[in-house]
Parts: C-alpha cells; sequence; structure tokens
C-alpha cells in the first residue's frame, strides 16, 4: 500500500474512534484523535487535488485544536 493512502486509512479510522471517544470516553482524547486524523487524511486529500475535503479537514482540525487548548486549561 502506497505510503499517502495508508495515511488516509489510518486517518479515516482514527476520525471514527475519535468521535466515539467524544461521545462515550472522554472529550480531549476524542479531540485529539480527531485531529490527527484530520492531519492524515490532508495529505492525500491536497495530492488528489480535493481542495474542498482538504478545506473542511482543516477547519476541524483547528476546531480540534481550540477544544484541546480549552480543556488543558480548566
Amino acid at each position: 500500500m502506497i505510503t499517502i493512502n495508508r495515511c488516509r486509512f489510518i486517518g479515516s479510522i482514527l476520525l471514527i474512534v475519535g468521535y466515539f471517544l467524544v461521545l462515550y470516553v472522554d472529550v480531549k482524547f476524542g479531540c485529539t484523535a480527531r485531529l490527527f486524523g484530520n492531519l492524515l487524511v490532508l495529505p492525500f486529500s491536497i495530492n488528489c487535488k480535493a481542495y474542498d475535503i482538504a478545506f473542511v479537514s482543516s477547519f476541524f482540525a483547528v476546531i480540534d485544536i481550540t477544544k484541546i487548548i480549552q480543556l488543558s486549561q480548566i
């Protein structure tokens, strides 16, 4: 499997696991998993010239970063 496809695959799994963690376990761990998942999906979407997916993924990554920072200050 090509490295960029492997990153996309792992990123997709992390996104699904992250949403589960946010809902049922811990928000901070879930946001961290979603952040890494979004960052791993970015190279594939840029390589495929799917800039709309790259934008949405980046947008959600920024939201996750702000939530992680907010939870770290408590």
